[in-house]
């Protein structure tokens, strides 16, 4: 038994490890959501759009295409986690930032919020520009500041239940809107 381990051991070494494959764009198991969550190009030209716009988009509404940003007070920044878009990864580095943005510093509960989010790909881009778009470092920069914000919208059809503009009368309401900037690809602090 010993001398077959030796074995594995020599023939792993020699040959090296077998390699990790990366998580595809589509996620795992694949879907279209993923595709969109995961893109990863930074724009060029943005168009501002309001809070009252954005939320006047519902779940059936067509998503305009295009680059766009908000200006707002950032509420929160923190670890996505583990999610089909990553594989499921349980390397935090992988995981999307998950960003809470209001329209001002008095409005903070969850149903006032809109959802932005870096993902790794524009983080590994933003790294490689010598910017630290890590959650630590998003967090330090953004929470209890007013920031203007772009990206890509999606509409995050998983959690309109979740959203006051499309159920209203839900029971676990924690966001304002199933429509997301994300990925985040763009950001100013204001003050």
């Amino acid at each position: 038994m010993k001398k077959l381990f030796i074995l594995i051991w020599v023939l792993i070494n020699a040959c090296g490890a077998p390699a990790i494959a990366q998580c595809p764009i589509g996620g795992k198991p694949a879907n279209h959501d993923d595709s969109l969550k995961n893109r990863s190009a930074i724009g060029i030209a943005y168009a501002p759009i309001s809070f009252t716009s954005l939320l006047k988009i519902g779940k059936n509404d067509t998503v305009p295409a295009g680059y766009y940003t908000i200006t707002g007070y950032c509420v929160l920044v923190k670890e996505g986690g583990a999610e089909t878009c990553n594989c499921k990864t349980t390397d935090k580095a992988k995981w999307d930032t998950h960003i809470e943005i209001s329209q001002d510093s008095k409005h903070t509960k969850g149903t006032d919020v809109v959802i932005v989010e870096v993902n790794q790909y524009v983080r590994e881009e933003m790294a490689a520009r010598g910017i630290d778009w890590s959650t630590g470092a998003l967090k330090k920069e953004m929470v209890e500041h007013m920031v203007t914000v772009g990206g890509l919208l999606f509409a995050d059809d998983h959690h309109w239940q979740n959203s006051e503009v499309d159920n209203p009368a839900g029971t676990d309401l924690w966001r304002a809107t199933d429509i997301e900037i994300h990925p985040m690809t763009y950001l100013q602090i204001e003050d």
